[in-house]
């Protein structure tokens, strides 16, 4: 059994450098079936050809057989999410929440951001997994750019 409040994450890949499954449903609805207590679940949206978008038949179906709360992210190779995929995808009830990493690292101030229609920092991928702070947290924060 899980603790409650535990975060669960699944997703068709089945490694974090672009293997996909064969199997994407085997693979991805174990929290939805197992004995699972969890409050929350994050499913990855990696672009492959099981889940090429949020609201995708595998993930919605997914959602409809778990109980806890629905996080979206685009995966680790499907690309920055902008504030109006966010917001789509909470509109039309596709998930609880959305999680912007790339443009969260990019921007410290996201939400002052998003909320001010302020253009943003852009991110500098081929720095995220480096040894120092470049390209990770040395992003200006909006009164500063």
């Amino acid at each position: 059994m899980v603790e409650p409040d535990t975060y669960c994450h699944s997703g068709p890949r089945t490694d974090c450098l672009g293997g996909t499954s064969s199997r994407p449903t085997g693979t991805t609805s174990w929290p939805p079936t197992a004995p699972c207590a969890t409050s929350c679940a994050c499913w990855a949206w990696p672009t492959s050809p099981y889940c090429t978008e949020r609201g995708g038949d595998l993930v919605q179906e997914l959602r409809r057989r778990f109980d806890g709360k629905l996080i979206v992210n685009n995966g680790p190779f499907g690309g920055r999410t902008t504030r109006e995929q966010a917001l789509q995808q909470i509109e039309a009830d596709h998930a609880d929440a959305v999680a912007v990493g790339r443009a969260h690292i990019a921007n410290p101030d996201l939400v002052e951001r998003w909320q001010g229609g302020h253009p943003e920092n852009e991110p500098r991928p081929e720095l995220f997994y480096g040894p120092g702070a470049e390209g990770y947290t040395d992003y200006p924060f909006l009164e500063a750019a």
